[in-house]
């Protein structure tokens, strides 16, 4: 069409029974309001544009649905946030390495499991970082290698070491 003037529909519903397509460079706007976008009943893919999408509200996934990455160099990135992160109560897989700027906590009777052959834990920088388990009553096992320790080495009031047979 080579009209240029405002098109204004009336204050009552508007259905429109075809497709619809946006020329180059056009929008949609909400006013103001509770305007709403609602394609629940629909059952087809919802693709977005190829630039910046940004959500300005919560987020919330149906059950049994989740967000996959296609490949490539994708970034899940949260590090301008202040918030606390969660994640599900079932298994959590890392796939690369993992590098914390703060403290690590873990719940009470839970433990580090690394799979069999899957390397181990390393400080890889000069710093005063502790191991501290002072107040755990459990018992701690080192591997069946060799053992090195680069410090001096304490041992509690009426406490001992003790070697077994072999």
């Amino acid at each position: 069409s080579t009209s240029t003037g405002t098109f204004k529909t009336s204050t009552g519903a508007v259905s429109i029974g075809g497709a619809v397509t946006l020329a180059a460079d056009k929008g949609i706007t909400a006013a103001a309001g509770t305007a709403a976008l609602d394609f629940s009943a629909a059952t087809g893919a919802f693709s977005t544009s190829s630039g910046t999408n940004t959500i300005k509200g919560a987020v919330t996934l149906d059950a049994g649905v989740g967000i996959a990455a296609a490949g490539g160099a994708a970034a899940f990135d949260f590090s301008s946030a202040t918030g606390v992160f969660s994640t599900s109560t079932g298994a959590n897989t890392i796939g690369g390495a993992v590098t914390s700027n703060a403290a690590l906590t873990m719940a009470a009777d839970q433990n580090i499991v690394l799979a069999a052959g899957s390397g181990g834990i390393t400080v890889t920088s000069p710093g005063t970082g502790n191991f501290d388990f002072s107040t755990s009553t459990g018992t701690f096992k080192t591997s069946t290698g060799a053992v090195s320790i680069g410090g001096a080495v304490t041992l509690a009031a009426n406490k001992g070491i003790t070697a077994t047979a072999g």
